[in-house]
């Protein structure tokens, strides 16, 4: 294994105390716990539920308040509160554009500049947690139709609809495609945006509905729900070449998932935080943080997660870990 510690302008982090404290314990990695002190735990005005970075911020949407709080990952703090005209649901960052879904209504575009709503995008029946962007496209779903509408990420023109033949729900974007899932559903849709047409459908078999997909490198990423006593979520991945699945076996019940361009993060449903290596989807170790974590997002070694039910996002740096 080996360990890359990363500078930060501020002491969030967990590197120092995972070099020095991460142990072995046969294959597996003990359970490090991160201090209060590591983890810069912000404050926003109420229950935020997704979250997204930018290159110097990151954004959350605070549904109990109708707002998107931004902060300013170097400082830890919030600098700016964009107040919205309903709730605010999934967001994501496209180059310099940011985009949130509002609840039921439609799209909403925030100018990173002033802080303000720069474009609405009435959507009847846009599904919350149903968004995706790149650098160029706003990828969103509706239960009109049933159908998977491509946006401009720069101007908002709309480029596009793909009718699914079910509701659409999580929606993944990279560089081989873009992947949906439908409500309720086991089976995954691949669709062309240049074409706006279905180019493949991945029957999972698996007794539980598909959530949450996340691309990275070779593989799609998901959980499923009722596969553990509990009626938890489990991970698994697709290897997208070949359409095989893999399950993760994780010490928790999933929730949150995410890659980091190096390897996949997963929360639980309590308070913990856990690295699944990319290419042997074994499970490398748990961290725990400082509340219910819900949201995640990673980007490099930086992480931010939504702690909904203590009103704030816990910001943090890990060390990249290779295997």
């Amino acid at each position: 294994m080996r360990y890359q510690s990363f500078a930060r302008a501020v002491p969030l982090g967990c590197g120092i105390l995972i070099l020095s404290s991460l142990a072995w314990i046969g294959s597996a990695y003990a359970t490090t716990s991160v201090n209060q002190s590591q983890i810069s735990a912000v404050k926003v005005p109420g229950y935020p539920t997704y979250v997204a970075l930018d290159a110097t911020s990151a954004w959350s949407s605070d549904m109990a308040t109708d707002t998107v709080s931004r902060i300013d990952v170097s400082t830890g703090r919030v600098v700016g509160t964009v107040r919205l005209k309903g709730i605010p649901a999934n967001l994501g960052v496209a180059g310099k554009h940011v985009w949130i879904v509002l609840s039921t209504m439609g799209l909403v575009e925030i100018d990173p500049v002033t802080n303000r709503v720069a474009k609405f995008i009435a959507i009847p029946g846009i599904i919350d947690e149903s968004l995706a962007t790149t650098p160029t496209r706003v990828i969103v779903g509706t239960s009109q139709g049933n159908r998977v509408l491509i946006f401009s990420a720069t101007s908002g023109a709309r480029q596009g609809a793909v009718a699914i033949g079910t509701t659409p729900m999580w929606i993944a974007s990279g560089a081989s495609g873009v992947y949906v899932s439908s409500n309720r559903g086991t089976t995954i849709k691949q669709i062309d945006p240049a074409t706006r047409k279905v180019t493949r459908s991945i029957v999972t078999g698996l007794p539980g509905a598909v959530e949450r997909l996340t691309l990275q490198g070779a593989y799609l990423w998901f959980t499923t729900t009722s596969n553990s006593p509990s009626g938890g979520m489990q991970l698994w991945r697709l290897i997208i070449s070949s359409g095989a699945l893999r399950q993760t076996p994780l010490p928790f019940d999933t929730y949150g998932i995410a890659g980091n361009g190096a390897d996949l993060w997963v929360v639980s449903t309590g308070n913990q935080i856990g690295e699944v290596y990319e290419a042997s989807g074994a499970y490398a170790g748990t961290l725990n943080l400082t509340g219910s974590a819900w949201g995640l997002v990673a980007r490099g070694n930086e992480f931010a997660v939504g702690v909904r039910w203590n009103d704030q996002v816990d910001l943090f740096s890990c060390p990249k870990v290779t295997g």
